[in-house]
């Protein structure tokens, strides 16, 4: 039996737009990600999608109950699949952080999966939690096609994870924005197509998506 997980991101918030980590933050979806939420409904609808499993943050289950509602299908939340803690970086821009702590970001950037904001949370952690998310959803959800909304950090740290990436600047970029990425939970965890569907194939994606 096989379980397919399709992962993406959630919509837009206030946040975004002002390139703030949001981490663990509760942020909610602002009124053009809830557009851009609803406007994913022609590509989306063409998917066998048969449950959502979502992040238990505000902005990812904000956009698990719009896609939901024009799906018709339930929605279950996972803890393991909210975003990184990001400690007391979280609500500072990368400018505001840089100038504050000049070197702090670039000298945990190099360190990969050990990547850690003071008082945060480890990439390495993340991978850990999300990867045992994914598999118990292999077990409780045996052979159904799954929509599992969650944070860019999640998403990219199952990827990277999958691809044995080390995590670090050189690396080149693996994930487009506004795509969906499947991968299958059972029998055995496995990255089976990172891009694999543009949600937004008429947009003009570097105008909306921060």
């Amino acid at each position: 039996m096989t379980t397919l997980c399709s992962l993406v991101r959630h919509g837009l918030t206030a946040w975004n737009f002002e390139k703030r980590l949001q981490g663990t933050a509760d942020i909610p979806l602002c009124e053009q990600g809830r557009a851009q939420v609803v406007s994913w409904e022609p590509v989306l609808s063409q998917e066998k999608i048969e449950h959502i499993v979502s992040s238990p943050l505000k902005r990812s289950q904000e956009t698990a109950t719009l896609i939901g509602r024009f799906l018709n299908v339930g929605i279950t939340l996972v803890p393991d699949l909210r975003e990184q803690d990001f400690g007391s970086w979280q609500g500072m821009t990368l400018g505001q952080i840089t100038a504050r702590f000049p070197t702090a970001l670039a000298d945990q950037e190099k360190k990969g999966w050990q990547f850690c904001p003071p008082g945060g949370e480890a990439r390495f952690r993340v991978a850990k939690r999300a990867v045992t998310a994914l598999e118990q959803l292999g077990r409780d959800f045996k052979d159904q096609s799954l929509l599992v909304v969650t944070h860019q950090s999640v998403i990219k740290a199952l990827v990277y994870h999958l691809l044995n990436k080390k995590f670090i600047p050189q690396d080149p970029v693996i994930l487009h924005p506004c795509h969906l990425h499947r991968i299958k939970a059972s029998p055995a965890l496995d990255l089976l197509i990172p891009n694999a569907l543009d949600l937004m194939p008429d947009k003009g994606k570097k105008k909306v998506v921060p």
